[in-house]
């Protein structure tokens, strides 16, 4: 499997009762195949790191962050939209000052 940006890799312990480093990917380096990696640690350094059998890439952590993103657009846009029919922007400010000045758009008195 290959990782990509903000997964987890998480690589067992080589010997009985060591527990398992887990880091995240932050730059996916050119190559063919998987890796290598520049991985950010749990412990705060990074390296470059190329996966092997021990290894384990978790794409949870990116496709939340991407879900939490869209989320964050979505309400971004609904309060924009919100914000401009209260200052009366937009198709329905446009409709109701037709109305309110008792006229229709482009028809005119014929001059009377």
């Amino acid at each position: 499997m290959e990782g990509r940006v903000a997964d987890r890799l998480v690589v067992r312990g080589a010997r009985v009762g060591q527990p398992p480093r887990v880091g995240e990917i932050v730059e996916v380096m050119a190559g063919q195949g998987p890796g290598p990696y520049r991985v950010r640690w749990r412990d705060g350094h990074e390296s470059l790191f190329s996966p092997g059998p021990d290894t384990t890439i978790d794409a949870k952590p990116r496709l939340d962050a991407e879900r939490e993103a869209n989320i964050a657009d979505r309400h971004a846009r609904c309060a924009a939209w919100r914000r401009g029919v209260v200052a009366g922007v937009g198709r329905e400010a446009s409709m109701a000052q037709g109305a309110g000045d008792g006229a229709s758009p482009g028809v005119s008195d014929g001059g009377l």
